[in-house]
């Protein structure tokens, strides 16, 4: 700081009250002018004290950046390598050396070299035996001839019978066919050939699976807790491929029909095969349920399922790939008209012609759905219907036409426009409904699977799923017990598993 003499001869006079500083002390200018400069230098420090805090605070943040994706590539790799395991991952490209090897042939994934093979241990009592004699040879159809001096075939079956657990010994006595030389063997009463788990125990498996909606492993912890019979989460896709043929062919057979109903409705929604996105279609009625799982959601796949001359009514919602459907007839879901102005009615303004579009569009559908109701109690159509049929196809007409105020509104309304035919088929067409509540309530039990199961491994897995879903839906339309038509998937011929599926308990 500066200072000044006391006794300095050559001082001014006006040191303590400078003009030139508009009577400020001298004194006083320089100690706020030093003071400043002290400060500037102290907030020049600060700043460059900062400026050095959020240089780290970005490295740091770009470190945790590159720790984040790292961890999201493991974390993907980890998912990959659970749910992708039969999949040829792709080659790294920030591998420095590359692998020259001839890339390997894909197979499942086994058990580790050594590992003992898991054995279904044997029963160690027998509560009942059943001598099986065969009378035919199943191809040549002549009396077969018995060979006493040979021993017979024993053959043990562990099933559930009545809630208990149950091993039987079907004895098979040696029998040749005279024409063609073949030992002959035929299934006894509840006995499946070659296996140790009779149907009754596959049946709870399947209907636990696919109509409970349990996985693998929870099936066989409600099998081994509640039933006391136990066996591999594995064995339940086995149980699924020793019948998958038979049904694929009713699962086929399902579709052909519904090509000549008179009514279907159709719906989708979102699946899983081997982590992939996929969609599941279905299509019925209150007769037939067939599902189809598909990695494509165009319009393709449902015309496939229907044909091209299919002549009845589809009902379905509004989304565009059905349009291209060759169809007598097209009956939109009117709940999913009035759930959108529902939403849409809270974000226009009260006093407004949109909100009102909305009121009386809601109006609108629910006399339509109470009208239908009416109709299906009394069995047919009434005289005193007559004015509110008319009083339905008037007011879209008005709402088709009403001046209206926001977009939302305008949007609806160009929906409504749109599908104009499309709203009151069900009044020219009976056994149709203002809805495709049918169609969701089918897709509702794979919805649940779906967030238990995470859907399906692989294609095959998906294709018996959609198999076993069309017949166990069309079994319960057709006034079946599952439990009871899936053991018939296990002990009847394809033949006589067609008529039953159609034949009413």
């Amino acid at each position: 700081m500066v200072g000044f003499h006391p006794n300095d001869p050559y001082q001014c006079p006006k040191v303590h009250a400078c003009p030139h500083l508009f009577g400020a002390s001298l004194e006083r200018t320089v100690e706020a002018a030093n003071w400043h400069e002290d400060e500037s230098l102290r907030l020049f420090h600060e700043v460059e004290r900062l400026r050095r805090e959020l240089s780290e605070r970005d490295g740091r943040i770009e470190q945790l950046e590159r720790q984040l994706a790292e961890t999201r590539r493991q974390l993907k790799e980890l998912q990959r390598r659970r749910f992708h395991k039969d999949r040829t991952d792709e080659p790294d490209a920030s591998a420095a050396v590359p692998d020259t090897r001839a890339e390997k042939t894909a197979r499942k994934r086994g058990a580790p070299v050594g590992h003992p093979g898991w054995f279904r241990p044997p029963p160690t009592h027998i509560d009942r035996t059943i001598e099986v004699v065969p009378e035919r040879c199943a191809d040549c159809h002549v009396p077969v001839v018995a060979a006493p001096e040979l021993p017979p075939h024993d053959h043990v079956q562990e099933d559930v019978v009545n809630g208990r657990v149950e091993v039987v010994c079907f004895r098979h006595p040696a029998a040749f066919c005279p024409c063609c030389g073949a030992a002959v063997e035929v299934a006894g009463p509840g006995e499946l050939l070659g296996c140790r788990i009779g149907p009754q125990a596959k049946a709870i498996a399947t209907f636990l699976h696919f109509e409970v909606g349990l996985s693998c492993r929870k099936v066989r912890a409600v099998s081994a807790g509640l039933l006391g019979f136990s066996f591999a989460p594995a064995s339940v896709l086995g149980f699924e491929q020793q019948v998958a043929e038979r049904v694929e062919a009713l699962a086929d057979d399902i579709a052909s029909k519904l090509q000549f109903s008179i009514v279907v409705h159709a719906d989708e929604t979102r699946w899983s095969i081997d982590g992939e996105s996929a969609h599941v279609w279905f299509h019925g009625n209150e007769d037939l349920a067939h599902y189809h799982i598909d990695p494509s959601r165009a319009g393709e796949v449902s015309r496939k399922i229907l044909g091209d001359q299919f002549d009845g009514v589809l009902t379905t919602d509004c989304y565009a790939a059905y349009e291209q459907h060759a169809a007598g007839a097209k009956q939109k879901c009117l709940v999913h008209l009035a759930r959108d102005a529902r939403e849409w009615r809270e974000q226009v303004p009260t006093e407004s012609a949109a909100r009102q579009f909305f009121v009386d569009l809601i109006e609108w559908v629910r006399r339509a759905c109470a009208l239908d109701r009416e109709r299906r109690k009394a069995g047919t159509w009434l005289p005193e219907h007559q004015s509110e049929i008319t009083w339905l196809r008037q007011e879209q007409k008005r709402l088709e036409g009403a001046p209206l105020d926001h977009e939302l509104a305008e949007r609806l309304q160009n929906r409504l426009k749109k599908h104009s035919a499309e709203w009151l088929v069900f009044l020219d067409h009976a056994g149709v409904s203002p809805t495709n509540n049918l169609a969701e309530r089918a897709l509702r039990p794979l919805v649940i699977l779906r967030k238990l199961t995470f859907g399906n491994r692989s294609t095959a897995g998906a294709q018996r799923t959609s198999w076993f879903m069309s017949v166990i839906e069309t079994a319960k339309r057709q006034g079946h017990r599952v439990r009871e038509f899936l053991v018939k998937l296990w002990t009847h011929p394809p033949p006589q598993l067609l008529v039953a599926l159609y034949t009413p308990p």
